[in-house]
């Protein structure tokens, strides 16, 4: 690369709901044991990516109190990426953001698997399909999935993970509370809890097997859900509303603190957002989608 060209890239970054999220026990390493179904959303934070020639990573943000340092999913991933394939160049990253914080949507970890899959791309794959699968999971749980995005079945503490055929489409209103949730804090109370796992990845895989939309929102669970709820009364209200507007479920996503519910069409999904976007502090009306990362843009600059 000559020394004054600037390779660029832009990636979009999909959220993620949890269609099902079984939490089975707590492991011997600390981490939990979990199965789940996830989904990709329409729900994007966007990524631009200058390369050039030098070492260091710099990561910006529209968010002013976003991490930008060790403490930042992306810088971790850039850093890990630049080791693994024995490539040194100034990697500078903004994040625009889209998807809400501490919403259990897994904003940070899509953008970290956004940019390993453009640092990769754009440098002609230095660092093969295995190997990148091993750094996303070393960066969190949650990245892996969002390597290969779509339909899919999550084990262990997420990192493994299954592709499925896509989910039957479901148009979706996203709506978050006016507080957030720490995952670590959810994973003290569910193990406080009494409560046994609904086990519902298993119904929510055949559904989807099937191509049964019907069977699929039958299936949608969250163990989360209830332990959560004893604690945000605001979640309980948002969700409630969203089942007052029509929707057919509606659920917690992740370990909180948002929630979807699914509607019978996309104006359905709008009317309803539209009536709650002014009690919360996010409402989106979105779809599912095959893709978790998208590459829009890549152009050299001499």
């Amino acid at each position: 690369m000559p020394n004054n060209d600037v390779i660029s890239a832009v990636a979009a970054c999909s959220a993620k709901i949890n269609l099902t999220l079984d939490v089975l026990g707590r492991r011997a390493d600390g981490y939990h044991e979990i199965e789940s179904v996830v989904q990709s959303v329409g729900l994007w934070d966007r990524l631009t990516i200058e390369l050039r020639s030098g070492n260091g990573i710099n990561v910006t943000s529209t968010v002013d109190d976003l991490p930008v340092g060790v403490g930042n999913t992306v810088y971790r991933a850039c850093a890990a990426f630049l080791e693994a394939s024995s490539l040194n160049y100034d990697v500078r990253v903004h994040i625009e953001k889209g998807i809400p914080r501490e919403a259990g949507l897994g904003g940070g970890s899509s953008d970290a698997a956004g940019v390993l899959t453009a640092l990769n791309n754009i440098l002609s794959s230095p660092v093969d399909k295995e190997r990148l699968l091993r750094i996303a999971a070393s960066i969190g749980s949650d990245v892996p999935f969002f390597l290969i995005g779509g339909t899919a079945v999550v084990h262990g503490r997420g990192e493994h993970v299954r592709p499925l055929p896509p989910a039957p489409d479901m148009h979706l209103v996203i709506a978050k509370p006016s507080v957030g949730v720490s995952t670590a804090w959810a994973y003290r109370r569910i193990d406080e809890s009494a409560s046994k796992s609904s086990r519902s990845s298993i119904k929510a895989v055949q559904a989807v097997l099937a191509g049964d939309r019907a069977a699929l929102i039958d299936s949608l669970s969250n163990d989360f859900q209830d332990v959560i709820e004893e604690s945000y009364l605001e979640i309980v209200v948002l969700r409630r509303k969203l089942l007052d507007l029509g929707a057919e479920a509606a659920v917690l996503c992740g370990s909180g603190s948002s929630v979807f519910g699914v509607f019978p069409c996309p104006m359905s999904a709008r009317r309803a957002a539209d009536e709650i976007r002014s009690e919360c502090e996010f409402a989106e009306a979105v779809s599912t989608v095959g893709q978790a990362i998208v590459l829009e843009k890549c152009s050299v600059q001499s």
